[in-house]
């Protein structure tokens, strides 16, 4: 199966990295009384690039293979445990796990290792961003990188698409574009989301 997830934090690539480092350990209402904090902004150019790529998703596929998570270690639970993926995430972070973390437990910087673990991952290709820390891991899982900026979105598809709001990572004045992408799926589909 061929599994698309989309962190919202790929939005993020000109100011994350300011930020990175305090998250998730310092919450937004802390950062946002820093005097700084009011640079955070978003990639519009990228934000336009998905969300026309989601739009002609939505077009063709049935709502039930369309997911809006909160986290994105909900993905492993999403995927049935026999089933082998070949995984495109599209995100600021590649969520292999990271040095100094506990790896052991799921959480949304480590979830792929559990794939990984259990032998059900075929390929991993991780778009990312220029400012996109490489993985420093041990393991020498074969992956592939792509950047965003140069990733032509229009042959990408998939057989689910999950995407994930990520708010640690997401300040809330940009959370309403990712506000659009699911009311663009309610309107579409005639439902209302319920998020995984």
């Amino acid at each position: 199966m061929k599994v698309i997830t989309i962190d919202f934090d790929i939005i993020m690539a000109p100011s994350i990295s300011f930020y990175d480092h305090f998250i998730p350990q310092v919450s937004w209402n802390n950062l946002d009384r820093m005097t700084l904090s009011r640079i955070f902004y978003g990639d519009y150019s990228y934000y336009s690039k998905l969300t026309n790529w989601l739009l002609f998703q939505i077009k063709k596929m049935p709502k039930e293979k369309i997911f809006f998570i909160h986290s994105h270690e909900q993905v492993y639970n999403l995927i049935d445990k026999e089933t082998h993926i070949d995984l495109i995430n599209i995100d600021h972070h590649h969520d292999l796990g990271y040095p100094g973390n506990n790896n052991r437990k799921l959480s949304c910087a480590n979830w792929i290792n559990f794939f990984i673990k259990e032998n059900r991952l075929n390929s991993y290709l991780w778009i990312n961003n220029e400012n996109s820390t490489p993985p420093k891991l041990n393991n020498n899982y074969p992956y592939k990188t792509a950047l965003l900026k140069n990733y032509n979105l229009n042959n990408l598809e998939g057989d689910m698409i999950i995407i994930c709001l990520s708010p640690e990572w997401v300040p809330p004045y940009i959370r309403p574009l990712f506000n659009i992408w699911t009311n663009i799926y309610e309107f579409y589909y005639n439902t209302s989301i319920e998020f995984k």
